[in-house]
């Protein structure tokens, strides 16, 4: 994280109330309206147990100033693209839904270092691949191995052309992590 020490903190149904505000606030400060997760589609994220669902906290930061969320790609069948995935009922991939940094914590890695542990953590669930939408072209800068799957112009209004893109977990999440592990 360029100088700074921080950690990744599991987020549970224990532990949802202590995280809520500051994940729908860094909801409301990354996303457009028309691809904002609300409350409840947060809630019941987390409660899946299946979930990936960790915040980033850094050290001597009062409030974490990120978060991810990634769960098997069945349970994101109404998104665009996921249940025409070859992999879709294999229960061998991990879809990020979602990650959002704070404004003034962007450009340091943060982002990628959450994916990697996505990817880390998927790799040691015993899924293959990692698949996520993302604007187009962020998919390389996320880790070369990337593939693009498919394309999707105008995604949900946005104006913008994402891509829905898959890596393998293993190579995703072999990076050297930078953070501590929570």
């Amino acid at each position: 994280f360029k100088g700074f020490r921080g950690a990744f903190h599991s987020v549970t149904p224990a532990n949802w109330r202590h995280y809520a505000g500051v994940i729908l606030e860094l909801e409301n400060a990354s996303f457009e309206a028309s691809i904002r997760a609300d409350a409840l589609d947060l809630f019941k994220s987390v409660h899946s147990a299946s979930a990936i669902f960790l915040v980033a906290v850094m050290e001597g930061h009062p409030k974490p100033i990120a978060y991810i969320c990634a769960d098997h790609l069945e349970h994101y069948w109404e998104i665009p693209g996921v249940s025409d995935d070859a992999h879709f009922g294999k229960e061998d991939t991990i879809y990020i839904n979602s990650v959002a940094v704070f404004a003034g914590w962007r450009r340091r890695g943060i982002g990628l270092q959450c994916e990697r542990e996505v990817g880390r953590r998927a790799h040691r669930r015993g899924c293959v691949r990692v698949t996520a939408h993302v604007r187009e072209g962020a998919g390389r800068s996320i880790d070369p191995s990337f593939r693009v799957l498919s394309k999707f112009r105008d995604w949900y209004s946005t104006g913008k052309e994402f891509e829905y893109v898959e890596w393998s977990a293993a190579a995703l999440g072999k990076a050297r992590a930078e953070v501590a592990h929570g």
